[in-house]
């Protein structure tokens, strides 16, 4: 988790905040190209994962994706 939010915090200047803690202790990899926009590479996280995400100005709000019952 540490060098996923490293990454994307370093790579495109904002912060990463992580909204549930069973969401913080899981791992991700994936090569992010340097021409790849943000909202792409969020977009590829939620292809791999069950999460959904909001951009607020330098702010990411990553969380779970809320399962239909």
């Amino acid at each position: 988790r540490r060098q996923r939010q490293m990454c994307i915090r370093e790579e495109y200047n904002v912060n990463v905040n992580i909204e549930s803690s069973r969401l913080a202790q899981r791992r991700f990899r994936c090569v992010i190209n340097e021409d790849e926009r943000l909202p792409d590479v969020l977009e590829q996280l939620c292809y791999l994962a069950p999460i959904t995400y909001r951009i607020e100005s330098s702010e990411i709000y990553i969380s779970e994706k809320q399962t239909k019952k």
